[in-house]
C-alpha cells in the first residue's frame, strides 16, 4: 500500500493560493502549478485529469459546470483489496498521518468525524479541503466554497 503524503500536501498548499480560483482557466492554471494534465475535459464542465500523486491510481475527476469547476476529487492512497490483511489499521494510520502533515500547513480543521469512515476538513475563502477515510482507501477532495451539493448552475 501506498499514501503520497508529501504529494496530497502539495496539491492542498497550490489549492489556497490566491491566483486559484474554480474559473475553467483557473483549472488548468490549478493543472500546470500541480504538474496534471487534462485528459478528458467536455462541455458540461467535468473532466479527467492524471495526477502527479505516487499511488496506485493517479487520476482525478472533476465536476462542475460550463463556467465554475466545483470539485476535484482524487485518492491519496493506493485503493486495496478490502480483504487485504491489516488494511483498516494501516488507513488509520496513514489517516492520522495526513492529518497531521496538513493541519501543519492548514492549521487546526474545522471539521473533524473520526470512525472507521473518518472525514476531516479545511474551510478556507477560497474552497474546502476534505480527506476521507473509506473501507478501502484514503481520498482527497477540493470543494467551491459553496459547496459542491445545491450550487446554482446558473452562474
Amino acid at each position: 500500500m501506498q499514501v503520497d503524503i508529501q504529494g496530497a500536501v502539495e496539491i492542498a498548499r497550490i489549492a489556497t493560493e490566491p491566483d486559484w480560483d474554480w474559473s475553467t482557466d483557473g483549472l488548468r492554471r490549478f493543472c500546470a502549478a500541480a504538474g496534471w494534465e487534462i485528459t478528458n475535459q467536455n462541455g458540461s464542465g467535468s473532466a479527467s485529469l492524471r495526477t502527479t500523486l505516487r499511488v496506485g491510481r493517479p487520476k482525478s475527476r472533476v465536476y462542475g459546470n460550463p463556467r465554475k469547476t466545483n470539485l476535484i476529487t482524487t485518492f491519496v492512497t493506493d485503493v486495496a483489496d478490502p480483504a487485504t490483511p491489516g488494511l483498516s489499521d494501516w488507513l488509520a494510520g496513514t489517516f492520522d498521518q495526513l492529518r497531521a502533515a496538513f493541519t501543519t500547513i492548514l492549521g487546526e480543521p474545522s471539521r473533524y468525524e473520526p470512525g472507521r469512515e473518518a472525514t476531516i476538513s479545511w474551510d478556507r475563502p477560497n474552497l474546502t479541503i476534505e480527506l476521507s477515510m473509506i473501507w478501502q482507501a484514503i481520498s482527497m477532495r477540493l470543494v467551491r466554497p459553496d459547496g459542491f451539493f445545491g450550487i446554482n448552475y446558473q452562474e
